[in-house]
């Protein structure tokens, strides 16, 4: 077994937290702007804007190095390959994303049709993001 290539799991880390990051800008401005308007209406305020983008662009950079970091570990047992990072999109979505959308749903902060979108968007931003940060991962050289 050979150690993790971190230089690799950043590089490809950036490219899936960009992924992430466009997905997640696309489907709040599609789908989901009224549903979270209509929350922060409800709570009587507004996020301090720059705040919640540094914040959710942050999150959303961990995102990226997590399912890359999560390939490169998982790759010495089930190979390299979309295939393994399949299988790694499909954890992350399972231990990050779901839960988190059946909490926002449990609060009644989002709908179940909105919950639908949400949960089926980000199963596919998961995947995308996954292999395309998997496809820049590399071993490190032996003896290196």
């Amino acid at each position: 077994m050979s150690s993790i290539n971190y230089p690799r799991v950043i590089l490809g880390g950036l490219v899936a937290a960009f992924i992430c990051n466009v997905s997640g800008i696309t489907v709040g401005g599609l789908f989901l702007v009224d549903e979270v308007d209509a929350f922060f209406d409800e709570l009587g305020r507004r996020p301090a804007s720059m705040q919640m983008l540094f914040t959710h662009v942050g999150l959303r950079v961990l995102l990226g190095l997590a399912c890359v970091w999560l390939y490169a570990a998982i790759r010495p047992r089930f190979g390299r390959g979309p295939g393994t990072a399949m299988i790694a999109g499909l954890a992350l979505f399972a231990v990050g994303y779901f839960p988190l959308g059946l909490l926002l749903l449990e609060l009644g902060l989002y709908t179940l049709p909105t919950t639908i979108i949400a949960l089926t968007w980000s199963l596919g931003e998961a995947l995308l993001m996954t292999v395309a940060g998997a496809a820049l991962y590399r071993e490190p050289e032996p003896g290196v």
